[in-house]
């Protein structure tokens, strides 16, 4: 198994994980946090090396990523 599978297998471990947690709980709210993580972790890998530019929409702030 390499990177890219063992991400997707953890992203399927949390959506199972969140099918069973009621919405608005801490519980719910912290595996939506866990399934973001590794979701910017695999694009990150999946595109390597190339540059992205993301948006807080809470401050308003604007990062670029390599």
């Amino acid at each position: 198994m390499n990177k890219i599978e063992a991400y997707e297998k953890r992203l399927d471990a949390v959506t199972e994980a969140l099918e069973h947690i009621p919405e608005g709980t801490w519980a719910h709210q912290y595996w939506l946090t866990v399934y973001g993580n590794l979701l910017r972790k695999l694009n990150f890998l999946v595109n390597e090396g190339e540059t992205y530019e993301s948006f807080n929409t809470h401050t308003g702030q604007s990062s670029t990523y390599h």
